[in-house]
């Protein structure tokens, strides 16, 4: 099988110019942990996780080995204040601009792989057609549901 017979083609996305609160919105209405980034001309060049927005409003002294040695992070009411703070910066600027993509005739097999090895905040990988614009995307769920309606 391949990946344009597996993957999920309605896609929610942002854009690098969409302000984080409106992408939060989207995150929320949708129930998603992440949306990826496509520029003018639809190709991905990006993802936006709820991980990478949380990371990113967390003080900057709450490095990843401060969190990991304490076991614990600053209090939740600073960093809900701190992401209202950021709510009017730009999906540009919180986003990971790495991405994982497979091309629409990939094996599932080896997009099967793909997930189990991931290390991003991503949960999804992107698909994109011969022109490098995003067609879809196939989470782990996609391939355990294979067989069962949607």
């Amino acid at each position: 099988m391949i990946a344009a017979k597996l993957m999920t083609r309605d896609v929610v996305t942002t854009t690098p110019d969409t302000l984080v609160k409106d992408a939060i919105g989207l995150l929320r209405r949708h129930h998603l942990h992440d949306i990826p980034v496509i520029d003018a001309g639809g190709r991905p060049v990006g993802v936006l996780t709820a991980r990478a927005i949380l990371h990113h409003a967390l003080p900057s002294y709450a490095s990843e080995d401060l969190l990991a040695a304490m076991q614990a992070s600053p209090d939740l009411p600073s960093v809900h204040e701190r992401l209202l703070a950021m709510a009017d910066l730009k999906v540009s600027e919180v986003m990971s601009p790495r991405i994982l993509s497979v091309k629409e005739h990939a094996p599932t097999n080896a997009i099967a792989a793909m997930l189990v090895l991931m290390r991003n905040d991503s949960q999804d990988i992107l698909v994109t057609d011969g022109q490098g614009r995003l067609v879809g995307t196939i989470s782990a769920l996609d391939i355990i549901f294979r067989d069962q309606p949607r």
